[in-house]
This record gives C-alpha cells, sequence and structure tokens, in this order.
C-alpha cells in the first residue's frame, strides 16, 4: 500500500487520520507521517489498515 492509496481510500471512507488511527490501534502521527510519504509503517499497522478498509470494499491494490 502506498501513501497515496491510504490517503485515497480513507477519503472516500470519509475517515479522517485520527478515526481511522483507532480503529487500527496507531498513532494519529503514524498515519499522517505515512500519508505524506515520510516514513513507512510496521507491517502489522499496514495489516490492520488493510483490513480496515477490505471490511469497508476498498481494495486499496485497485486504487
Amino acid at each position: 500500500m502506498t501513501p497515496k492509496q491510504c490517503r485515497a481510500a480513507r477519503h472516500s471512507l470519509g475517515w479522517s487520520t485520527r478515526e481511522l488511527a483507532a480503529l487500527v490501534g496507531a498513532s494519529e502521527t503514524a498515519i499522517g507521517t505515512f500519508e505524506r510519504g515520510a516514513r513507512g509503517l510496521r507491517y502489522e499497522t499496514a495489516k490492520k489498515i488493510r483490513e480496515a478498509f477490505r471490511a469497508e470494499g476498498i481494495d486499496v491494490d485497485a486504487l
């Protein structure tokens, strides 16, 4: 998942970085820095984000 894909999926659901972070148990800072391309995500965090999007019907790889 790229930062752009994450941001697009989050926006399409109307989720803020705070909402996504709370849902996956990450910090809002971690989500924000990832989406800006400043830092990667831990494997487990990325997996949880993908699962959260998938549960809402979004395949980030298709974005």
